[in-house]
């Protein structure tokens, strides 16, 4: 799946931001040029080759619509049960809608994989409306065939999609029936995520048989495979996680490291004194406030402080050696404009991972009641989920 962090933000609907990866700018030039040099030509000859790429531009514009109403539609479906969406991202091999958590039962997972389909089927009456439309009240042929081309792909859309496998909107709606045939999401997600694979491996089959044949879409197919199989692979583990985490608190996998730096201390000095002497990867940065009643119980500089940001050894590395000694962790933050984010002790470990997914930080500040409690990372929550698995198989051998 691409990272949407990296992607650029180009609007939003419904609060819900639009982005586009890299990628998808292959995808565009590719289909346009597939258009503009092939299809258009072939249906309609005699045109100068500035009207074939700008017939072929809009079409793609409007192909790329439809694939961004598709998630929408999912999008929609996942906001009515409560489900926040971080955004929705184009990529190469389409789009996908990035949901905050997953679906609390199956129904909420049947009607959010199903919404995408039945968006997609509304896409292609609504065109084939369109160009019968055009063309018989205006007798715009390429137009009208403009918009069948589009038909043509909103039903390829659905096709494609309701294969029943993960990570595809066929495989939820798999998961979706068996989860709520065996009540067990895991073994669930395990089968759909199979099919998937399966699915993957048969594209890759057919790829390689195309190239064998000279038809270069081979390498498109398995390309495809190859994501499927990956995507399917993701599916079942980010299942398979949550499961074994259950109800565990952020409490349980908390680290053990609670040290913390002053943020008027130098880089030079926070390498020498706590990256170079401890393997901690990161350390919270603390302010102390000013003592407005010197003397006060409970007011004093070791307690009296606020939480202002995290460094990691990179963040350290980001500042040229010679001004090492000349920079404090504070201006080190303001300057590099580090994220940090925080979480509390009583937060469902899941929860946490969530949080790490949706801002692409391994690292979580552990706080309560705006004090410092310590530190949990991705792999604290990792080394629990190993612990638990292996218990469970002890379990499963007795």
């Amino acid at each position: 799946m691409p990272s949407s962090d990296r992607g650029i933000r180009i609007l939003t609907i419904a609060d819900i931001p639009v982005k586009i990866d890299m990628s998808w700018f292959i995808i565009l030039v590719f289909v346009t040029w597939n258009l503009a040099m092939d299809y258009f030509p072939n249906q309609f000859e005699g045109e100068t080759y500035l009207f074939y790429w700008a017939i072929g531009a809009l079409t793609s514009l409007f192909l790329f619509s439809s694939i961004l109403l598709h998630e929408a539609g999912h999008s929609v479906a996942a906001r009515f049960f409560g489900i926040n969406i971080k955004d929705i991202t184009l990529f190469i091999f389409g789009g996908v809608a990035i949901m905050e958590e997953d679906p609390g039962n199956p129904g909420q997972e049947l009607i959010i994989a199903a919404a995408g389909p039945f968006m997609s089927l509304i896409l292609a009456l609504f065109y084939r409306a369109l160009s019968t439309i055009v063309l018989s009240n205006y007798g715009f042929n390429i137009i009208s065939s403009m918009f069948d081309y589009i038909v043509i792909v909103n039903i390829g859309i659905i096709v494609f999609n309701l294969m029943p496998g993960l990570p595809l909107d066929g495989g939820r709606i798999l998961r979706a029936i068996l989860w709520k045939i065996n009540g067990n999401i895991r073994k669930s997600t395990s089968i759909a995520s199979t099919t998937g694979k399966i699915i993957g491996f048969i594209l890759m089959a057919i790829g390689f048989i195309e190239i064998i044949l000279h038809i270069l879409s081979g390498f498109w197919l398995i390309l495809i495979g190859i994501f499927l199989i990956q995507a399917a692979k993701m599916s079942y583990e980010s299942v398979f996680i949550s499961s074994l985490i259950g109800n565990l608190k952020v409490s349980d996998a908390l680290s053990s490291n609670n040290l913390r730096i002053k943020s008027d201390t130098t880089v030079h000095t926070a390498a020498r004194e706590y990256f170079m002497k401890h393997p901690h990867k990161g350390y919270p940065v603390i302010k102390t406030n000013p003592e407005t009643k010197t003397g006060e119980e409970g007011n004093n500089s070791e307690e009296n402080y606020t939480v202002i940001g995290f460094v990691t050894l990179n963040d350290l590395l980001s500042i040229p050696k010679k001004e090492w000694e000349s920079t404090n962790l504070e201006e080190l933050i303001i300057k590099k404009k580090l994220r940090w984010y925080k979480t509390e002790p009583d937060t469902e470990a899941k929860q946490a991972l969530i949080l790490m997914k949706n801002t692409g930080e391994s690292n979580l500040i552990v706080m309560k009641d705006e004090k410092l409690v310590g530190i949990i990372s991705y792999q604290d929550i990792m080394n629990l989920v190993d612990l638990r698995l292996a218990l469970e198989e002890q379990v499963e051998k007795e």
